[in-house]
């Protein structure tokens, strides 16, 4: 093609786009429309037509959404659909059926009417200046039917337009006659009176799962009570079902508890249930916990005239729950009998979009027997012999949880460790409220918004066919290819691979070239492939991370110098992997190859368990080696599984074993591979204590919004436990360690035997128990991390305000800035602080309605207290190697004074730092004001403020005792003084479970860098270092980020077309020379 025919055609093009997008413009003026797909938001199907035609009352319809040039990009266009929607049914009934469009922010009136009928904005995120910022927009639609109190679907957005019909009928029925809920019930014998208890609020329906029975399509909620047969065909048929807006309530226990004697002495016989608990939770992103696990506050039996306390009989009093956000609470005991307390797989759950809320917990006096986890058979366990010393101290474990879903379209779950609560044994037991929970369920799960979505007739996308690994690979191959190959193809039968006057032969040359080029490719990567297991390989990286570093090699040649080292690789097949771990299992087969063929006396074997006989399976199980559970999905096919991913050590007697049970796992494989060759080395197993903050509301809240009602506040659950687990998963031996002591016991703290390393996240009043063991420990030349700040930011909104939405820094009562901290010249200041370098996340928002009545609600937002740690600004420490960059949500500066440090011979380094641009703000109380969330009122940025800091050096005693001791309880002594080590991070919330791996900003790394720099050698920890992460960048003008996005995404394109023109001009230069030439004329 000539040059001015390629410009010609190129403005043509240009033309026509004009046009179309004119002519866009032009019906969408005059409410036309082309609708081109299956799903028509004009077409109103048979079945919602014949309903719309047979209505008796009127209908009305009001839409409150904010005008298109207020809205983000992405909601620009929703109010055309919901009007296309609207109009499509007031065309079925025009004569019942009317709506109107209005904007509150318009018209004061309007928004003034709204609020006195409970409607509320919300916020939205959006992209200005190349820079997100928040918006508040109204899209919320109105029901009416005839008198009836109307029906409200608050934040309306795009993805509800394809069932917004559906939809809105569905509401329509539920108000012409309110349908009462039908429960589908799955249990065993033992739940009558739980099946009498739902028939009274709803249509029982007997469904045999265990059995193989289908679960019933007309169920709005399903009982299931402790399922004995969960199959992975099963799972996946729950879950679909769930899918379609069904919830689900499901209690499992793995063992069975029962109450005798043992020559004469209270025991109790904990027997397996026949039950694969793991494959059942693991369908939900939940986990049990392997071991028994027990309670001193538990319930009593009488034995021989004399009340036995019996640890397996939890009893969870009203503040160990929080139901928060449901229609009530239960306000009682509940009674736990043999419950498998539940854990949360991280992972799992952000896969799935699930958001976890923990309803109730064990108390803080639970401990576990881990070395009942794999006895199949236990003998009776005396009862005299269960005590907290036997085993090991925990946290607050889950009871009973509530997985919200990512939308509304989808159904929640109810996960219980055990079924007691619903048992005919326990339901109407004297002082336990297990009546009201099931009445506080079916409100939640049956109510009418849940109703309507489980019966509304919404287009679903039907489930594909089952198809076989080699069938799908064809259709994926098909399907990529097929544009390939037809512009190929079609290129080809013009001629437009082969220049005018040259041959076939010739102008097939490049193509062989290509096709060349590409069949070595393949060829090097199954060679590739084929030689992994061997560790041969190249590695480009830029710091080696593809191959092991000396000091791992030196690690594991002084673990083989007694003997050898043995390193044992049990790995299910690949193909029976999850997908998500394929590669990254390949990658440690091949780190664990190279380890081997560096190190002299390194034996390497790989054991794949689905080759193996029952005899040698058995024997892995003899040796504590188990398969891990998870849920995959692959190609549309979703199953349970079973899979084997352990590494197992042995050197000079010892043993160690490593657990890849998820793709995290295999993250930092080297660091946990050295961490454990080095323990085999030395025999030494560090203890990290952890100590964690209970959140709690607020004595002001706990008054008004419970006490005053004659409720029970709560009094928080474990919202750290991804953190604890993110520790031990790197290999640490990490040990509970409650705020206050035992009440039996001495008074004053005293952390676990071996304690090397002190966590304490987020101190809470009254912080005077750890913080006296804190320093002792730290005087006495320990090392620490305490995580801090002084408030959490709530936004709020309440009907009285007319639903204007407020921030309120709820204060966390963390006391370090009163308490020793100040002694030695460092202060976490009580100010929110704010920067421009933020990002955006969505904040459960309290939406105020009713007077008694409290909503949560997920909003975005952008406001300068989210703030980022760009890894750009870190300093050039090793712990802050391999780190990228973090959200710090609420996070507090820390002041040092640098000439009481320097007196008292301490030395400091700032290891995390705001932006230049950062402000802060004094609050003393109320709400924050509006103009300080848009910028420093006088316009002057702070510059960078600490935010995270390390101190070493010989730590004084607190001046005066923090918990003085009297002559019966003294305080403990001081140890001798030695060099500590403290890293004070100002900021707690990035390690809840909540923020831990939040869009991306790995808080996790950061808690495993510091740990094992604050634990172990300089040399072992820095291998935490060796991950390939992102690096940030420090803080870009809006208007410079902009400019750079354009060059970047511009620049690939340009320079395309630079070359290509250029190839053309010479192109056509040399058919120049070339005719002159063949013509005889000059060259």
């Amino acid at each position: 093609m000539k040059p001015g025919a390629l410009l010609a055609s190129l403005i043509t093009l240009g033309l026509l786009g004009a046009v179309v997008s004119g002519a866009v413009d032009v019906a969408r003026q005059k409410n036309a429309s082309i609708e081109v797909g299956n799903l028509r938001l004009r077409d109103v199907n048979d079945r919602n037509r014949a309903f719309l035609e047979e209505l008796a009352d009127p209908v009305r319809i009001v839409y409150y959404a904010s005008e298109p040039a207020s809205m983000p990009s992405e909601l620009r266009h929703l109010e055309r659909g919901v009007l296309e929607v609207l109009e499509a049914i007031r065309e079925v009934a025009p004569e019942r059926v009317r709506f109107e469009i209005v904007d509150p922010a318009q018209r004061p009136e309007v928004a003034a009417f709204a609020t006195q009928r409970r409607l509320a904005p919300f916020r939205v995120r959006t992209v200005q200046r190349d820079g997100w910022t928040e918006r508040e927009v109204w899209s919320t639609l109105e029901i009416s039917l005839g008198a009836r109190d109307a029906a409200v679907v608050n934040g309306l957005l795009p993805e509800h337009l394809p069932r917004l019909q559906s939809l809105i009928c569905a509401h329509l029925k539920q108000l012409e006659e309110p349908a009462r809920p039908r429960i589908a019930f799955a249990a065993p014998s033992g739940f009558s009176q739980l099946r009498g208890a739902l028939a009274q609020r709803g249509e029982v329906l007997d469904v045999d799962l265990d059995g193989g029975a289908s679960l019933p399509d007309d169920a709005d909620l399903l009982f299931w009570m402790q399922p004995t047969a969960p199959t992975a065909a099963r799972l996946d048929a729950v879950e679909r079902w769930r899918a379609q807006g069904r919830g689900l309530v499901i209690a499992a226990s793995a063992r069975a508890g029962e109450f005798g004697t043992v020559e004469d002495e209270a025991a109790v016989d904990l027997r397996p249930r026949d039950i694969d608990v793991q494959a059942l939770w693991a369908t939900f992103g939940l986990r049990a916990v392997e071991s028994p696990v027990f309670d001193r506050r538990c319930e009593s039996l009488i034995l021989d005239g004399q009340a036995v306390p019996v640890p397996f009989l939890f009893r969870c009093i009203a503040p160990n729950q929080d139901f928060r956000g449901l229609p009530g609470q239960p306000n009682g005991n509940l009674l736990f009998a043999t419950p498998s307390p539940l854990e949360l797989d991280g992972e799992a759950l952000a896969e799935r979009g699930f958001e976890a809320q923990v309803l109730a917990t064990s108390s803080e006096l639970s401990w576990s027997l881990p070395g009942l986890a794999e006895i199949t058979d236990p003998e009776p366990l005396r009862v005299s012999a269960l005590v907290p010393e036997s085993g090991r101290n925990l946290p607050k474990q889950p009871l009973l949880v509530l997985l919200s879903p990512p939308t509304s379209f989808e159904g929640s779950v109810v996960a219980a460790a055990s079924a007691s609560p619903f048992a005919d044994e326990f339901l109407d037991s004297s002082g336990y409220a297990h009546r009201r929970l099931v009445s506080i369920l079916l409100d939640e799960l049956t109510s009418d918004e849940r109703l309507v979505m489980a019966r509304a007739d919404f287009p679903r996308p039907q489930p594909l066919p089952e198809l076989t690994g080699s069938e799908r690979l064809a259709w994926r191959a098909a399907v990529v290819g097929l544009g390939p190959a037809l512009v190929l193809l079609i290129a080809l039968l013009r001629g437009a691979l082969r220049p005018r006057g040259q041959s076939v032969e010739r102008s097939m040359r490049p193509l062989l070239l290509i096709g060349g080029l590409v069949a070595v490719g393949f060829a090097l990567g199954g060679l590739g492939r084929m030689l992994e297991p061997a560790g041969v390989g190249a590695d480009f990286s830029g710091d080696g991370l593809n191959r092991p570093a000396e000091v791992t090699i030196e690690l594991a040649e002084q673990a083989a110098s007694s003997g050898g080292l043995e390193l044992e690789w049990i790995l299910s097949r690949e193909a029976d992997l999850p997908p998500r771990m394929r590669a990254a299992a390949r990658s440690a087969t091949r780190r664990l190859a190279d380890l081997a063929g560096s190190a002299q006396g390194v034996e390497l074997t790989r054991t794949v368990p689905e080759e193996l006989e029952a005899d040698a399976l058995g024997g892995l199980a003899e040796r504590g080696i188990a398969p891990f559970r998870t849920r995959t999905t692959d190609g549309g096919a979703t199953t349970v599984r079973s899979i084997f991913a352990t590494l197992e050590l042995r050197a000079g007697g010892r043993v160690e074993r490593l657990a890849f049970p998820d793709a995290l796992s295999f993250e930092d494989t080297e660091f946990r591979v050295a961490f454990a060759l080095w323990r085999l080395g030395t025999g030494e197993r560090p203890v990290v204590a952890l100590a964690s903050d209970l959140p709690r509301l607020s004595p002001a809240e706990a008054h008004t919004e419970y006490q005053l009602r004659q409720l029970f506040a709560p009094s928080g659950t474990d919202v750290y436990s991804l953190a604890r687990g993110a520790l031990e998963r790197a290999g640490f031996d990490v040990e509970h360690v409650d705020n206050k002591p035992a009440p039996e016991g001495p008074s004053h703290l005293t952390l676990p035997e071996g304690t090397r390393t002190v966590v304490w996240l987020q101190p809470r009043r009254d912080v005077r128990y750890v913080l006296e063991a804190l320093a002792n420990h730290l005087h006495g030349g320990g090392s620490a991390l305490v995580a801090a700040q002084h408030f959490r930011i709530i936004p709020q909104r309440y009907r009285g305000r007319e639903f204007e939405l407020a921030y309120w820094p709820q204060p966390q009562s963390a006391d370090i800035d009163e308490l020793w901290f100040p002694e030695f010249g460092v202060e976490l200041e009580r100010t929110v602080v704010f920067d421009e370098l933020k990002f955006s996340a969505d904040l459960a928002t309290e939406v105020n309605r009713e007077t008694n009545q409290r909503d949560y609600e997920a909003q975005a937002s952008a406001l300068p207290f989210l703030i980022r740690a760009s890894s750009a600004d870190y300093a050039n420490s090793p712990m802050m190697g391999g780190v990228g960059d973090l959200a710090l949500p609420f996070a507090n500066a820390i002041d040092l004074d640098p000439q009481r440090l320097a007196a008292l011979g301490l030395e400091s380094e700032v290891l995390i730092e705001t932006s230049e641009r950062s402000w802060s703000f004094d609050w003393e109380g109320g709400d924050l004001p509006q103009d300080v969330l848009e910028g420093p009122p006088d316009g002057e940025y702070e510059g960078r403020r600490n935010l995270a800091v390390r101190l070493r050096g010989r730590f004084p005693l607190p001046a005066e005792p923090l918990r003085p001791g009297t002559a019966e309880d003294p305080a403990p002594l001081a140890p001798a003084p030695g060099a500590g080590d403290l890293v004070l991070i100002g900021a707690s919330e990035c390690f809840k479970n909540r923020w831990l791996l939040e869009g991306g900003f790995r808080s996790d790394h950061f808690l495993v860098n510091a740990v094992a720099h604050l634990t172990l050698p300089p040399e072992v920890a820095a291998l935490t270092a060796r991950r390939d992460v992102p690096r940030g960048l420090e803080y870009v003008e809006p208007d410079q980020r902009l400019a750079w996005r354009v060059a970047v995404l511009a620049g690939g394109p340009a320079g395309v077309l630079v070359i290509g023109l250029a190839l053309r001009l010479l192109a056509a230069a040399r058919m120049r020379r070339a005719t002159r030439q063949r013509n005889g004329g000059p060259l």
